[in-house]
């Protein structure tokens, strides 16, 4: 909402800085070339040019311009006596010619229907001019000080006047004033009343116009009736007339020069090559078509547009009621500030959606606009709303892309954050690391201050070592994370403050991962319960098939998880060095008991069956997907440092850092602990054989790692015997 409320006061801003105002003129020449053809009928046609034109000029018999005044009253006498309703003159006869004035002037009281032109001046000047301008022109004026003469823009102070014969003889003299745009110099809109302010006078007057006097006579309507309310409109009976404050139309032009109203050429008229008929009752308005005449104007349709057929067009605009009406600024506003808040509700949508939303939007303001004026003569601003449009579509665009860059990072970041806390569980060591990597990564992924995992189901809570838990109080579940798992609440997370952006899917996703890696957890630590409890009960076999050796997987094991730790071996590391310690002499399971047990020195063949034993049981685990990376420690841990190990002869870091420890752990057991062959080593004499054994049969690091465990412990270990 708040961006296409912003977009369409930018768009205001924008079209008053950049006075815009000149595109918008642009827009309705491009409406008005749109509609092109002539709309009207013959029978609709009230209004005709007779033009001065270039065949008249070639055919006068001394191609002299301008005409002797004597000239134009064969062609009063001949429309006259045609029938036509009225004649216009669009000419000046300022200059004063006192022999042809007077066969005019005859010509004009004969007639009584003829209207003469008078052309005003928005500048001070001093015209030659036998009488004062209100002495002239009081027929035509309408009124003196209207309403809202205060807010006219365009007003004359000067005026060119005619002959006292001629201005005596009219019957009416209308101004011809026309004013081009300024911002282009096109002629679109004309002066149908004329505010003048006489010399010395703050008075305004208004005057009637040459084509609203002859579109008045036509209707029959007298000047006295016709009502003006400047800003709104002219109203001729029952025709209305919209102006602008300045008293001005907008021009409804036809079409272009040779196609919209009838031109007959002012040598073919006074020749009587037309029929009566073709001038009866119709306005007929005589005036200067030359090329590169002076009263050439810049129009949509062309820069070589005569004026006098601007003029007749605005009579005719009157009589058909066809005159364009301009749309007040304020629906302008308001169609921009629709437009803007229409294209501001899709900044939910795609990119793709918004530019197509945007296009359709200014589809739609180009077509009302263009059929608003063809079957209602009404003009609709449309740059200002095309560009509210556009700046709303700018700004959803960056706004949705920020938004989706933000949403973006944020979804990395708390993808990083879940990646980390998965590889937190994986080398979480017990429980109780697993649910501290949990609760760190659920105050970084939801930015939370804190985070604790309260579970009060009773089966995860034995398996993970957890302490009871009981539900929160309905008052205060607003600041807890449910945990459910197959519809049942199994617990809770107490969160601390969240952050002010935290994605509601991404809380319930986090809710779901934290659930589901408490269920992963707990059954893992039951299935790693079970397989430890297999694992002893086949080390206890394993044991049971010499009687030396009881406990000796169990004492190995607890040797090697105290160096893997001090070597900073992960917790699956550690596991497997676990079940590698109680299952290392797994392979001894198939050899002859009396073997094992032979109390004197083995011989040759009974020695390389006993060196079998490491690949008998690698070969076993293998068959075990979970223990693969176990049975590589039981298959290398007679291995030695110095490559003489058996049963492949690796050495150094060839040999897993699991087989080495398990070597160090076996060769310390074995040494103090009584066996057939001999009875135990003392600890010192022991300690001694593993220094001995340092960088040759035993890894340096491991027999340092060792070392270090055994003198903080030596006083709780076995003691040698014998």
């Amino acid at each position: 909402m708040w961006i296409g409320c912003l977009a369409a006061v930018i768009a205001s801003l924008l079209y008053g800085i950049f006075r815009l105002e000149r595109w918008e003129f642009a827009s309705l020449d491009a409406r008005l070339l749109w509609r092109q053809e002539n709309r009207l009928r013959d029978s609709d046609i009230q209004t005709l040019v007779v033009a001065i034109d270039d065949k008249t000029l070639g055919m006068m018999p001394n191609r002299r311009w301008p005409f002797p005044r004597s000239e134009y009253a064969r062609l009063v006498k001949v429309l006259k006596d045609a029938g036509a309703r009225c004649l216009g003159f669009d000419l000046r006869f300022e200059d004063s010619d006192p022999p042809e004035d007077q066969q005019l002037a005859a010509a004009l009281r004969a007639a009584g229907n003829v209207y003469l032109g008078v052309r005003f001046d928005p500048q001070s000047s001093i015209f030659p001019g036998p009488m004062e301008i209100g002495d002239a022109l009081d027929a035509s004026l309408i009124a003196t000080d209207p309403e809202g003469s205060a807010r006219i823009k365009l007003k004359m102070e000067s005026a060119a006047l005619l002959p006292e014969v001629l201005a005596r003889s009219a019957r009416g003299l209308g101004s011809i004033t026309v004013v081009p745009e300024l911002a282009d110099g096109m002629l679109r809109r004309f002066p149908v009343v004329v505010a003048y302010v006489p010399p010395g006078d703050t008075r305004v007057r208004l005057y009637a116009s040459l084509p609203l006097l002859m579109a008045a006579d036509h209707l029959g309507v007298p000047l006295s009736e016709i009502k003006v309310r400047l800003g709104d409109a002219i109203e001729i009976g029952d025709r209305r007339i919209p102006i602008n404050e300045s008293g001005e139309m907008v021009i409804n032009y036809y079409g272009p020069f040779r196609g919209s109203l009838p031109l007959p050429s002012y040598i073919d008229v006074v020749e009587s090559k037309y029929e009566p008929r073709y001038f009866r009752d119709k306005i007929v308005i005589l005036g200067n078509t030359l090329s590169g005449g002076f009263d050439i104007q810049h129009t949509p349709f062309g820069g070589q547009y005569p004026g006098v057929l601007a003029q007749a067009t605005v009579v005719q605009n009157i009589l058909d009621g066809s005159a364009i009406r301009e749309a007040r600024p304020v629906f302008g506003w308001l169609l921009a500030l629709a437009g803007a808040l229409a294209m501001g509700l899709t900044r939910a949508l795609s990119f793709r959606s918004q530019w197509i939303t945007a296009l359709l939007l200014g589809l739609a303001i180009v077509v009302s606009g263009a059929l608003l004026l063809y079957y209602q003569f009404l003009w609709i601003e449309m740059v200002r709303p095309l560009l509210a449009v556009f700046v709303a579509f700018v700004g959803v665009s960056v706004s949705t892309f920020r938004e989706a860059s933000l949403a973006r990072a944020r979804v990395q970041g708390a993808v990083d954050a879940l990646a980390e806390v998965a590889g937190a569980i994986a080398h979480a060591r017990n429980p109780a690391e697993l649910c501290q990597a949990l609760e760190t990564g659920i105050g970084r992924v939801l930015g939370a201050e804190s985070a604790e995992l309260r579970i009060h189901d009773a089966w995860m809570r034995e398996r993970l070592s957890l302490a009871e838990a009981p539900p929160p109080a309905p008052a205060s579940r607003e600041g807890h994370l449910p945990l459910h798992l197959r519809g049942k609440e199994v617990g809770y997370v107490s969160l601390g403050p969240l952050s002010a952006d935290a994605d509601p899917a991404l809380v319930s996703a986090v809710a779901n991962f934290v659930a589901l890696a408490l269920e992963n957890g707990a059954f893992f630590e039951e299935s790693r319960d079970h397989f430890l409890s297999l694992t002893l009960t086949l080390a206890d076999i394993i044991e049971s098939n010499d009687q030396y050796t009881a406990g000796h997987c169990a004492r190995v094991m607890e040797y090697a998880s105290a160096i893997g730790e001090r070597l900073g071996l992960s917790a699956l590391e550690l596991e497997e060095l676990r079940y590698g310690a109680l299952l290392h002499d797994v392979g001894k399971t198939v050899l002859d008991k009396p073997v094992l047990n032979k109390p004197g020195a083995l011989s040759p063949e009974e020695m390389a069956e006993v060196r079998r034993h490491p690949e008998l049981g690698r070969q076993w685990l293998q068959r075990e997907k979970r223990l693969q990376g176990v049975s590589e420690l039981v298959g290398t841990h007679h291995e030695r440092w110095d490559g003489a190990g058996y049963p492949r002869g690796l050495a150094g870091e060839e040999i897993p850092l699991g087989g080495r420890i398990l070597a160090a752990a076996d060769v310390w057991d074995a040494l103090t602990t009584d066996r057939p062959y001999r009875r135990a080593l003392t600890f010192e004499e022991a300690r001694r054989f593993l220094v001995e054994g340092r960088g040759t049969q035993f890894d340096p690091r491991v027999v340092d790692a060792f070392l270090a465990y055994l003198a903080e412990t030596h006083e709780a270990l076995p003691r040698a015997q014998g």
